[in-house]
C-alpha cells in the first residue's frame, strides 16, 4: 500500500542510490576491497578475511555472505546501497574490521 501512495518513488530513489553506490564503492575500494561494478542497489564485494560478516554481526551490522553463490566462495559479500548515514556506520564498523 506504501508503494502505491507514492508512485514517483522508484524515480526519485534511482539518481539518490545511483549517487550513493558511487559513494559506497569507492569508500570499499580504499578500505582494500575488490567490489564488483554495479548498477542495482547492493553491491558485491571480496576481501580476504571470509568471517568479516560474523565481524560486522558483533558490531551490530548485517551483510550478506555470498560464498554459497554459484561461481563465488569464501570471502564474497553483498551490502546494500542504502541512506547516506548507513552507510556511514558501515563504513565505520568495516574500518575496524578491515582497516
Amino acid at each position: 500500500l506504501a508503494a502505491l501512495r507514492e508512485p514517483d518513488w522508484p524515480a526519485k530513489a534511482r539518481p539518490l542510490i545511483a549517487a550513493q553506490r558511487a559513494v559506497l564503492t569507492a569508500d570499499l575500494t580504499a578500505l582494500g576491497l575488490t567490489v564488483c561494478p554495479s548498477q542495482a542497489n547492493y553491491l558485491l564485494f571480496f576481501h580476504r578475511n571470509s568471517s568479516l560478516d560474523q565481524d560486522l554481526a558483533q558490531r551490530g551490522i548485517l551483510i550478506r555472505n555470498c560464498e554459497t553463490y554459484s561461481g563465488l566462495g569464501p570471502g564474497w559479500f553483498r551490502v546494500a546501497v542504502r541512506e547516506e548515514e548507513a552507510c556511514r556506520r558501515l563504513i565505520r564498523a568495516m574500518e575496524e574490521c578491515v582497516g
